[in-house]
Protein backbone atom coordinates (compact mmCIF):
# COMPACT_ATOMS: atom_id res chain seq x y z
CA UNK A 1 0.00 0.00 0.00
CA UNK A 2 1.26 3.29 -0.61
CA UNK A 3 2.25 5.36 1.98
CA UNK A 4 1.12 8.88 0.92
CA UNK A 5 -2.57 7.44 1.44
CA UNK A 6 -2.38 6.05 5.29
CA UNK A 7 -3.19 7.18 8.05
CA UNK A 8 -1.54 6.68 10.96
CA UNK A 9 -3.08 5.72 14.98
CA UNK A 10 -2.57 5.05 18.20
CA UNK A 11 -4.75 3.69 21.24
CA UNK A 12 -4.51 3.02 24.63
CA UNK A 13 -5.53 -0.69 25.67
CA UNK A 14 -6.02 -2.15 28.84
CA UNK A 15 -6.51 -6.02 28.60
CA UNK A 16 -6.67 -8.86 31.58
CA UNK A 17 -3.90 -11.15 30.32
CA UNK A 18 -5.30 -14.03 32.19
CA UNK A 19 -6.90 -16.20 28.84
CA UNK A 20 -4.19 -15.24 26.31
CA UNK A 21 -0.78 -16.68 25.18
CA UNK A 22 0.69 -12.94 25.63
CA UNK A 23 0.60 -10.10 23.40
CA UNK A 24 2.61 -11.16 20.42
CA UNK A 25 0.41 -13.17 17.57
CA UNK A 26 1.22 -16.69 17.75
CA UNK A 27 -0.55 -19.61 15.15
CA UNK A 28 -3.58 -21.21 16.83
CA UNK A 29 -2.91 -19.67 20.22
CA UNK A 30 -4.85 -16.29 21.67
CA UNK A 31 -3.30 -13.49 21.80
CA UNK A 32 -3.97 -9.93 22.76
CA UNK A 33 -2.80 -8.86 19.34
CA UNK A 34 -4.52 -10.99 17.25
CA UNK A 35 -7.84 -9.80 18.75
CA UNK A 36 -6.64 -6.50 18.25
CA UNK A 37 -6.05 -6.89 14.43
CA UNK A 38 -9.05 -9.10 14.06
CA UNK A 39 -11.43 -6.36 15.27
CA UNK A 40 -9.10 -3.02 13.48
CA UNK A 41 -8.70 -5.28 10.62
CA UNK A 42 -13.19 -5.78 10.48
CA UNK A 43 -13.71 -1.92 11.31
CA UNK A 44 -10.97 -1.00 8.26
CA UNK A 45 -12.65 -3.42 5.81
CA UNK A 46 -8.87 -4.50 4.93
CA UNK A 47 -6.29 -6.15 6.84
CA UNK A 48 -4.95 -3.91 9.82
CA UNK A 49 -1.47 -4.95 11.68
CA UNK A 50 -0.75 -3.41 15.25
CA UNK A 51 2.80 -2.77 16.62
CA UNK A 52 2.93 -2.16 20.40
CA UNK A 53 4.80 -0.76 22.80
CA UNK A 54 5.50 -3.67 25.32
CA UNK A 55 5.17 -7.43 24.15
CA UNK A 56 3.40 -8.62 27.58
CA UNK A 57 4.05 -12.76 28.40
CA UNK A 58 1.26 -15.21 28.75
CA UNK A 59 -1.18 -14.40 31.58
CA UNK A 60 0.32 -10.71 31.81
CA UNK A 61 -1.81 -7.61 32.12
CA UNK A 62 -1.99 -4.41 31.25
CA UNK A 63 -4.14 -1.12 32.25
CA UNK A 64 -1.80 1.11 29.51
CA UNK A 65 -0.19 -0.44 26.78
CA UNK A 66 -0.45 1.56 23.43
CA UNK A 67 -0.11 0.23 20.00
CA UNK A 68 0.13 1.57 16.72
CA UNK A 69 -1.23 1.18 13.47
CA UNK A 70 -1.71 2.26 9.61
CA UNK A 71 -4.26 2.33 7.80
CA UNK A 72 -5.73 3.09 4.08
CA UNK A 73 -9.16 3.66 6.27
CA UNK A 74 -10.22 7.02 7.06
CA UNK A 75 -12.30 6.95 10.14
CA UNK A 76 -12.79 9.47 13.38
CA UNK A 77 -11.30 8.35 16.56
CA UNK A 78 -14.58 8.02 17.97
CA UNK A 79 -15.00 5.17 14.83
CA UNK A 80 -12.34 3.18 16.42
CA UNK A 81 -13.21 3.60 19.81
CA UNK A 82 -16.69 2.62 20.14
CA UNK A 83 -16.24 0.33 17.16
CA UNK A 84 -13.43 -1.25 18.88
CA UNK A 85 -14.74 -2.02 22.12
CA UNK A 86 -17.97 -3.48 20.88
CA UNK A 87 -16.48 -6.15 18.92
CA UNK A 88 -13.60 -6.85 21.02
CA UNK A 89 -14.16 -9.72 23.92
CA UNK A 90 -14.54 -8.39 27.35
CA UNK A 91 -11.22 -9.00 28.55
CA UNK A 92 -9.77 -6.32 25.88
CA UNK A 93 -10.92 -2.88 26.09
CA UNK A 94 -9.56 0.54 23.87
CA UNK A 95 -9.21 3.48 26.34
CA UNK A 96 -8.60 6.26 24.02
CA UNK A 97 -7.42 6.90 20.57
CA UNK A 98 -5.07 9.56 18.92
CA UNK A 99 -4.83 10.71 15.77
CA UNK A 100 -0.38 10.39 14.77
CA UNK A 101 1.92 10.47 11.57
CA UNK A 102 3.79 8.33 9.69
CA UNK A 103 6.77 8.85 12.26
CA UNK A 104 4.94 7.41 15.50
CA UNK A 105 5.85 4.00 16.47
CA UNK A 106 4.96 2.52 19.58
CA UNK A 107 8.08 0.40 20.11
CA UNK A 108 10.62 2.21 18.80
CA UNK A 109 8.90 5.91 19.60
CA UNK A 110 8.72 4.89 23.42
CA UNK A 111 10.85 6.42 25.88
CA UNK A 112 10.82 5.30 29.34
CA UNK A 113 7.42 1.90 30.58
CA UNK A 114 6.25 1.98 33.67
CA UNK A 115 5.12 -1.12 35.22
CA UNK A 116 3.67 -2.48 38.47
CA UNK A 117 3.87 -6.02 40.33
CA UNK A 118 1.36 -7.11 42.72
CA UNK A 119 2.08 -9.38 45.61
CA UNK A 120 -0.80 -10.42 48.13
CA UNK A 121 0.43 -11.59 51.34
CA UNK A 122 -0.71 -14.56 53.80
CA UNK A 123 -4.16 -14.56 55.56
CA UNK A 124 -5.76 -12.32 53.59
CA UNK A 125 -6.04 -13.45 49.71
CA UNK A 126 -9.08 -13.44 47.99
CA UNK A 127 -10.05 -16.61 45.36
CA UNK A 128 -11.59 -13.66 42.95
CA UNK A 129 -7.81 -12.35 42.97
CA UNK A 130 -6.31 -15.33 42.09
CA UNK A 131 -5.27 -14.19 38.40
CA UNK A 132 -4.55 -10.75 39.10
CA UNK A 133 -1.81 -10.99 41.59
CA UNK A 134 0.69 -13.28 42.72
CA UNK A 135 -0.61 -14.72 46.49
CA UNK A 136 2.11 -15.81 48.69
CA UNK A 137 2.03 -17.66 51.88
CA UNK A 138 4.47 -15.05 53.67
CA UNK A 139 4.72 -11.48 54.84
CA UNK A 140 7.02 -8.86 53.59
CA UNK A 141 9.08 -6.03 54.80
CA UNK A 142 8.71 -3.62 52.66
CA UNK A 143 11.00 -1.41 54.44
CA UNK A 144 14.14 -4.01 53.23
CA UNK A 145 12.60 -4.18 49.80
CA UNK A 146 12.93 -0.52 49.61
CA UNK A 147 16.73 -0.73 50.53
CA UNK A 148 16.98 -3.48 47.98
CA UNK A 149 15.72 -1.58 45.49
CA UNK A 150 18.26 1.45 45.63
CA UNK A 151 20.95 -1.10 43.86
CA UNK A 152 18.81 -1.44 40.61
CA UNK A 153 18.51 2.66 40.10
CA UNK A 154 20.65 4.27 36.91
CA UNK A 155 21.86 2.27 34.00
CA UNK A 156 23.62 -0.92 34.32
CA UNK A 157 23.88 -4.59 33.35
CA UNK A 158 21.06 -6.25 34.45
CA UNK A 159 22.31 -9.43 33.39
CA UNK A 160 21.30 -11.57 36.36
CA UNK A 161 17.74 -10.49 36.14
CA UNK A 162 17.08 -11.29 32.35
CA UNK A 163 15.68 -14.41 30.89
CA UNK A 164 18.42 -16.64 30.02
CA UNK A 165 17.06 -16.98 25.99
CA UNK A 166 16.60 -13.09 26.10
CA UNK A 167 17.17 -12.49 22.17
CA UNK A 168 18.16 -8.38 23.33
CA UNK A 169 21.79 -7.22 22.03
CA UNK A 170 22.62 -5.63 25.37
CA UNK A 171 21.98 -6.15 29.06
CA UNK A 172 22.13 -2.39 29.52
CA UNK A 173 18.69 -0.67 30.49
CA UNK A 174 18.00 2.40 32.79
CA UNK A 175 15.74 2.05 35.88
CA UNK A 176 14.60 5.58 36.70
CA UNK A 177 12.11 5.10 39.22
CA UNK A 178 11.75 1.79 41.76
CA UNK A 179 9.10 1.86 44.89
CA UNK A 180 7.51 -0.44 47.15
CA UNK A 181 4.19 0.10 49.26
CA UNK A 182 1.86 -1.65 51.07
CA UNK A 183 -1.66 -1.22 50.10
CA UNK A 184 -3.69 -3.38 52.65
CA UNK A 185 -2.96 -6.59 52.03
CA UNK A 186 -0.99 -6.33 48.87
CA UNK A 187 2.26 -5.39 48.33
CA UNK A 188 3.25 -3.22 44.82
CA UNK A 189 6.12 -2.97 43.00
CA UNK A 190 6.98 -0.35 40.91
CA UNK A 191 9.15 0.48 38.12
CA UNK A 192 9.86 2.70 35.23
CA UNK A 193 12.89 2.13 32.91
CA UNK A 194 13.41 3.24 29.30
CA UNK A 195 13.18 -0.20 28.37
CA UNK A 196 13.10 -4.00 30.15
CA UNK A 197 14.75 -7.13 29.03
CA UNK A 198 12.64 -10.42 28.74
CA UNK A 199 11.53 -11.41 32.48
CA UNK A 200 13.33 -8.30 33.75
CA UNK A 201 10.02 -7.62 35.84
CA UNK A 202 9.21 -10.81 37.22
CA UNK A 203 13.11 -11.50 38.06
CA UNK A 204 13.39 -8.07 39.80
CA UNK A 205 10.30 -8.79 41.76
CA UNK A 206 11.67 -12.23 42.59
CA UNK A 207 14.90 -10.99 43.80
CA UNK A 208 13.24 -7.80 45.74
CA UNK A 209 10.59 -10.53 47.16
CA UNK A 210 13.46 -12.91 48.24
CA UNK A 211 15.15 -9.79 50.50
CA UNK A 212 11.33 -8.98 51.92
CA UNK A 213 11.55 -12.74 53.28
CA UNK A 214 14.77 -12.97 54.15
CA UNK A 215 16.14 -15.40 52.08
CA UNK A 216 18.28 -13.01 50.37
CA UNK A 217 20.60 -11.07 52.19
CA UNK A 218 20.20 -7.18 51.83
CA UNK A 219 24.09 -7.19 51.24
CA UNK A 220 24.41 -9.99 48.47
CA UNK A 221 22.22 -8.09 46.35
CA UNK A 222 24.90 -5.90 44.96
CA UNK A 223 26.75 -9.07 44.56
CA UNK A 224 24.25 -10.83 42.48
CA UNK A 225 23.66 -7.96 40.37
CA UNK A 226 27.16 -7.60 39.97
CA UNK A 227 27.29 -10.86 39.16
CA UNK A 228 25.85 -10.90 35.76
CA UNK A 229 24.91 -14.51 35.84
CA UNK A 230 21.08 -15.46 35.99
CA UNK A 231 21.83 -18.51 37.90
CA UNK A 232 22.64 -17.14 40.89
CA UNK A 233 18.89 -15.42 41.08
CA UNK A 234 15.69 -17.11 42.29
CA UNK A 235 13.53 -18.03 40.01
CA UNK A 236 10.73 -15.73 38.23
CA UNK A 237 8.38 -14.51 39.52
CA UNK A 238 4.39 -15.87 38.47
CA UNK A 239 2.98 -13.40 35.34
CA UNK A 240 -0.38 -12.65 36.86
CA UNK A 241 1.12 -10.06 39.17
CA UNK A 242 2.47 -7.92 36.22
CA UNK A 243 0.82 -4.95 34.94
CA UNK A 244 2.10 -2.58 32.08
CA UNK A 245 0.47 0.67 33.68
CA UNK A 246 2.03 3.74 31.42
CA UNK A 247 4.53 4.25 28.63
CA UNK A 248 5.88 7.75 27.98
CA UNK A 249 7.05 9.42 24.68
CA UNK A 250 7.76 12.82 23.29
CA UNK A 251 5.28 15.73 23.78
CA UNK A 252 4.89 15.83 19.81
CA UNK A 253 2.98 12.82 19.69
CA UNK A 254 0.64 14.00 22.03
CA UNK A 255 -0.04 10.98 23.87
CA UNK A 256 -1.62 10.25 26.85
CA UNK A 257 0.71 9.06 29.29
CA UNK A 258 -1.28 8.71 32.35
CA UNK A 259 -0.75 6.12 34.86
CA UNK A 260 -3.74 3.61 35.13
CA UNK A 261 -4.04 2.00 38.39
CA UNK A 262 -5.80 -1.51 38.24
CA UNK A 263 -8.84 -1.24 40.20
CA UNK A 264 -9.05 -3.95 42.83
CA UNK A 265 -5.69 -1.88 44.37
CA UNK A 266 -8.86 0.28 45.84
CA UNK A 267 -6.51 3.70 45.40
CA UNK A 268 -6.67 6.35 42.96
CA UNK A 269 -3.55 6.98 41.03
CA UNK A 270 -2.08 9.73 43.30
CA UNK A 271 -1.17 6.81 45.85
CA UNK A 272 1.57 6.52 43.44
CA UNK A 273 4.74 8.94 42.95
CA UNK A 274 4.66 11.35 40.30
CA UNK A 275 6.95 10.73 38.34
CA UNK A 276 9.23 12.91 35.80
CA UNK A 277 11.21 11.40 33.59
CA UNK A 278 14.05 13.15 31.36
CA UNK A 279 14.01 12.33 28.46
CA UNK A 280 18.20 12.67 28.46
CA UNK A 281 17.77 9.70 30.53
CA UNK A 282 17.18 7.35 27.62
CA UNK A 283 18.35 5.62 25.08
CA UNK A 284 15.75 5.40 22.49
CA UNK A 285 17.76 3.12 20.55
CA UNK A 286 17.43 0.23 22.43
CA UNK A 287 14.52 -2.37 22.06
CA UNK A 288 11.46 -3.06 23.96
Amino acid sequence: MPTLNMNHYALGVQYDGSDYNGFQRQPAVPTIQSELEKTLSQIAAEDVSVTAAGRTDARVHATGQVVSFATQAQRPPTAWLKGGNSLLPPSIRINWVQETNAEFNARFAAQWRRYLYVFGLQDRAQVFERDMVTHLNENLDSDKMNAAAQYFLGEQDFSSIRASNCSSSTPFRYIYHLKITQIRHFVVIEVAANAFLLHMVRNLAAVLRAVGNNSLPLTEVKKLLNAKNRELAPPTAAPQGLYLVAVGYPAEYKIPTGLRVPSFLGVGEDSFSEIRLPCDHFQRELPA
